[in-house]
């Protein structure tokens, strides 16, 4: 008799896990360990849904910050999470505490009468990322017009900070053509790799571009004259990943 039971439990518990598929595991993209300048850090996951869609999501931060940021969608598959699955950009609302946050992703599938328990994907995926503030620049807070002088240390700077966000982001370090020297001619390379390098970045994080005002381009030969404005829309670029 005790045995019959126990296969009878055992069929039920098999059964079970037939009928209450699991959501696929999520996976971040574009987004590893490492630190960032942005108190409000764009962090970029995907999840393959199993034998039902996924439409909810659960994003716990915990480290310096502690909160819960919770989607659920009943009708639609979660931000089109259906099938194979799409990458979803999630920023918090406010502000994080500097520190180490660590974000931690939970999918769930749709099932109509399941618990969330039985929905929950059989893997979370964490990723822990420092929120820093950015280290005093050359000539801070900004670059004056018609005063200050272009300095080889306003770039070196901003590689330095860049590939600290490249690395957050999932990218190595940039390959710079040329290393600018103290006394040494600045050459519109030195500009357009260094903005690349950012630009690269922030699409990484966000999956737009930079947009740049001062010189929209900076072309070789005298062309450009070099503004106060393109070293600081890329100070202030370096903080959006």
């Amino acid at each position: 008799m005790k045995n019959r039971i126990s296969l009878s439990l055992a069929f039920l518990l098999l059964l079970n896990s037939a009928l209450y598929s699991k959501s696929g595991n999520p996976s971040f993209v574009s987004t590893s360990a490492g630190t960032t300048y942005n108190s409000r850090p764009f962090i970029l996951f995907t999840a393959t849904a199993g034998s039902g869609n996924i439409n909810d999501a659960r994003v716990v931060i915990t480290g310096a910050t502690s909160i819960t940021y919770r989607y659920k969608d009943s009708i639609n598959c979660f931000k089109n999470m259906c099938g194979s699955g799409v990458n979803i950009t999630f920023r918090p609302s406010g502000a994080l505490t500097a520190g180490s946050n660590t974000f931690t992703v939970y999918t769930y599938d749709s099932g109509a009468n399941q618990t969330e328990a039985q929905r929950q994907c059989t893997t979370a995926a964490a990723v822990s990322i420092t929120v820093a503030a950015l280290p005093a620049w050359t000539d801070n807070p900004t670059v004056t017009a018609g005063t200050t002088q272009a300095k080889v240390a306003h770039l070196t700077e901003l590689r330095t900070r860049i590939d600290t966000v490249r690395a957050v982001r999932g990218l190595a370090a940039y390959g710079y053509t040329r290393t600018p020297v103290a006394g040494n001619i600045i050459q519109a390379t030195d500009f357009n790799d260094t903005r690349t390098a950012l630009n690269q970045a922030v699409n990484a994080a966000t999956g737009t571009n930079i947009t740049y005002v001062a010189n929209p381009t900076i072309s070789s030969g005298g062309a450009t004259v070099i503004k106060a404005g393109d070293i600081n829309e890329m100070r202030t670029a370096v903080s959006i990943p």
